[in-house]
């Protein structure tokens, strides 16, 4: 969980391909699913919460499938990518990466093509299907966090963001071990 404010605003424009100042809460998991942050913005500024928890994960069952869906992402930013660059991207090690584009081309979610350049290397792309995995993937995560939430007036809504807020706040000006010095 090394990023922060801008790193998160990032992801939530490029790939959610959400308005982070739209209002809605943002949640993002790490590889290990022990740790989610969530962004939002409360009409004054952004704000971050997060949770690590201390046994167990958010999700079983999720570093595979985190790391999928973050070649999916990756692939649908950068078609035609070859495999180093994308391990170097991701910050995954090459026999990792090299598995799991392995798995996405067997679900035919990734197509595979020679490098016209050089005819040794090749080329990885996200299938049509996998574009619309992806595209669903995206839809699903924004709906999810829509669902949690719809039953929440805007009063509920404004009290929850100033408790968070007010969390965050008394942890930075504690210093708390519990801050992320990586950010």
């Amino acid at each position: 969980g090394r990023k922060s404010f801008d790193g998160l605003y990032a992801l939530t424009c490029s790939t959610l391909q959400q308005d982070p100042l739209s209002g809605h809460l943002f949640c993002f998991v790490n590889r290990r699913a022990n740790l989610m942050r969530v962004l939002y913005w409360d009409r004054s500024g952004f704000c971050l919460w997060s949770k690590r928890l201390e046994q167990g994960r958010f999700l079983s069952g999720w570093q595979g499938i985190g790391t999928r869906a973050t070649i999916l992402a990756a692939l649908a930013d950068h078609p035609g990518s070859r495999l180093t660059s994308l391990a170097e991207s991701l910050k995954l090690d090459l026999p990792n990466a090299s598995r799991q584009t392995s798995l996405l081309e067997a679900a035919k979610l990734v197509e595979k093509a020679t490098d016209p350049n050089d005819r040794r290397s090749t080329l990885l792309s996200l299938s049509p299907q996998g574009q619309k995995v992806l595209h669903q993937a995206r839809r699903d995560s924004t709906d999810f966090m829509h669902r949690i939430y719809q039953d929440w007036d805007t009063s509920e809504l404004a009290h929850f963001a100033t408790m968070i807020t007010r969390t965050i706040e008394t942890i930075n000006s504690i210093n708390s071990p519990l801050t992320d010095h990586h950010s």
